[in-house]
Parts: C-alpha cells; sequence; structure tokens
C-alpha cells in the first residue's frame, strides 16, 4: 500500500510538472503571437532584411556542369511593411529608392541601370542560373566592377525550372511585375534562389508561431540585434494557424507564391526575439526550396524590426513603367 501510495504521489507530481511546462508554453506563446498581432495591427513597421540561400546536398552525387542553385545572400536591406494593406517596399540601403514593392497579389522589382546586360554576361559565366540577390545585394550605385568581385564571394545565381524568359526584355521601362494572382494553380515553372516572399506575408507568420514548438534560448543564431533585454526563442511557423481570417482568394494567393518559390512545406523552422517590452523585435524564418529530388536549397531570411511608421499606400509604378510577365523566372531573369 505504501508503495502504492509513493507511486501515485510521484505520477502526480509528474502530472503536475509537465502541466506548467505545457501551459509555461502556451503563455510564452500567447506573448509571441500577440507580439506579432500587435505589429500586424500597426500602420506601418519599418526594419532591415536580409536573406541567405545555402544549397543542400541530394540523395546522388552533384552532376559536372553548372549548378542550378548556387550560395548567394543579400542584405541587410531596407524594410517598410503595411500589414493592414498586405503591401511592402525593401530598397537597397535606407534613403535608396526602392528595389522591390510589394501588394497582396503583384511582386514588382526594379531593373538594373545601364550595363546590366554586361552584369548577366558575368552571371551566366559564373555558372548556374542567375538570382536577384546579386542585384539586391549591390548599392545602386555599384559599378560593374564591384558586382563581377561579389559573384566569386556570393555565387550570385539562382536556378528555376520550366521556361523562364531570358534577359534584356529589350525595353526601357524600368519594372519587371508578376501577378501571383495570374499562376496556375499547379505550378509549371517554379525558381530558386531568389527572393520573391511580401514581408507582409512574413509578419504574418509569427502569429502562425506553434505552442508546443516554443524553445527559450539564450542566444540568436541569426540576428544581430543588440540582445540586451530581449528574449529569443525558436519556433515552428505554422501557414494555416497564421492564415485564420484571411479570404480564400488571399490563401490562393498565398499558395501560389510558395509554389512559385519551389515551396512545398507549410511548417517552417525559426527564430523570434522580443524586445524588454514584449514588442516584436524580430524574426527568422527557414525555407527549402525543391527543384527536384536532387536540386534543393535553404533560404533564410531574416527581419529585423526598428519601430512603427504612419500606414500608407506604396506608390506601385504605373502600367507604362512595367513590363509584366508570367512566371518568377522570367522576373529574376528580367532584373539579374
Amino acid at each position: 500500500m505504501r508503495r502504492a501510495l509513493v507511486f501515485l504521489a510521484l505520477a502526480a507530481t509528474t502530472l503536475g510538472a509537465s502541466a506548467c511546462g505545457v501551459a509555461a508554453k502556451q503563455a510564452t506563446a500567447d506573448r509571441i503571437i500577440g507580439a506579432a498581432q500587435s505589429a500586424l495591427s500597426a500602420g506601418g513597421v519599418a526594419g532591415t532584411l536580409s536573406v541567405q540561400v545555402v544549397p543542400l546536398p541530394g540523395p546522388r552525387p552533384t552532376a559536372p556542369g553548372p549548378q542550378r542553385i548556387r550560395a548567394a545572400k543579400a542584405g541587410p536591406l531596407a524594410m517598410v511593411v503595411y500589414p493592414g494593406r498586405g503591401e511592402a517596399q525593401v530598397s537597397t540601403a535606407a534613403g535608396q529608392p526602392p528595389a522591390l514593392i510589394f501588394t497582396p497579389n503583384r511582386m514588382y522589382e526594379r531593373r538594373p541601370g545601364p550595363g546590366s546586360s554586361d552584369v548577366q554576361s558575368l552571371l551566366n559565366a559564373a555558372g548556374g542560373g542567375v538570382s536577384n540577390l546579386m542585384v539586391l545585394s549591390a548599392p545602386a550605385s555599384a559599378s560593374l566592377g564591384a558586382l563581377a568581385g561579389g559573384i566569386s564571394g556570393l555565387g550570385g545565381s539562382g536556378a528555376q525550372a520550366g521556361g523562364a524568359a531570358s534577359g534584356g526584355l529589350g525595353t526601357s521601362r524600368p519594372w519587371v511585375s508578376l501577378d501571383f494572382a495570374s499562376l496556375p494553380r499547379q505550378a509549371q515553372d517554379q525558381a530558386a534562389g531568389s527572393f520573391a516572399f511580401n514581408p507582409a506575408l512574413l509578419l504574418r507568420l509569427v502569429a502562425g508561431t506553434l505552442t508546443g514548438s516554443v524553445k527559450p534560448t539564450s542566444e540568436s543564431r541569426t540576428t544581430t540585434a543588440e540582445s540586451a533585454g530581449y528574449r529569443f526563442y525558436r519556433v515552428n511557423f505554422d501557414l494555416d494557424k497564421a492564415e485564420k481570417g484571411m479570404a480564400d482568394t488571399s490563401k490562393q494567393v498565398v499558395a501560389r507564391v510558395l509554389q512559385a518559390n519551389a515551396v512545398t512545406a507549410t511548417v517552417f523552422p525559426g527564430e523570434v526575439w522580443l524586445d524588454p517590452h514584449g514588442h516584436l523585435g524580430g524574426f527568422a524564418v527557414s525555407f527549402i526550396q525543391r527543384l527536384d529530388q536532387d536540386t534543393r536549397a535553404l533560404q533564410i531570411v531574416i527581419v529585423d524590426l526598428t519601430g512603427t511608421v504612419p500606414s500608407r499606400s506604396v506608390a506601385a509604378p504605373g502600367p507604362d513603367q512595367v513590363i509584366s510577365v508570367s512566371s518568377l523566372g522570367a522576373l529574376v531573369h528580367g532584373v539579374a
């Protein structure tokens, strides 16, 4: 009888500790989700965005010849997001005009100025596909020589499957645009190695933090933000949870964005950091991009938030300034 009582006491203690652990995780997840929802309800949030692409080994040895995905990175880039409008703009540096503009359905990217065809030739000579990360990683005033010098360090190329159009679109229009809502439900042309995610969508993913995934950590593996007083967490972001309350048409656009970027998963590992006041300080999310069984890459997107800004509508370029394309691959080729 005494042994039974001891066993029951130990079981009760274990269950109590387990319940406390679950409650603590739930409370932490609620703080993270609350901080994300607060940022989403702001008129606008400013910060920086950094992107890194790392090719992953496939099950078979790498085939000889140019690689379809090469290592690349860009940032920190200046970023402003207007969550309520589903809009964002990204610049190569603070004070520079936007290089990327996002609206709920569209992505616009500014084409490089004179010499872009020479940059295209250099990128192709480096082997593999092209990537908009090479253009985004360079200041607007960068010389052709600086871009050429960066190829060996960054890899500076992406990859795409399907019939992407080539560069040199034969027009002086300064922007290339893709309407994700117009893509087929089943992607026929995918791209990897470039950045084409609306930062407003990335911010929304934080609201999809899975409670059971939250793990406090003493430091971040990704951000360079000041750590004094910050709290860091490793988490998983669930797309279905993040999409709660979204219209079906908006969910369909998100699905097309992921497909175009060669992403098939709906749960993404990442990190979140809260500032000393409990506000969202930033986050990182990792996407696995798969062009086929042997061609994969890890894309890590890091967002550091610096504060709120008044709400406004982004100044999307007019039709006479835009070349519209029908695939993400064509957009990447049109600007790289």
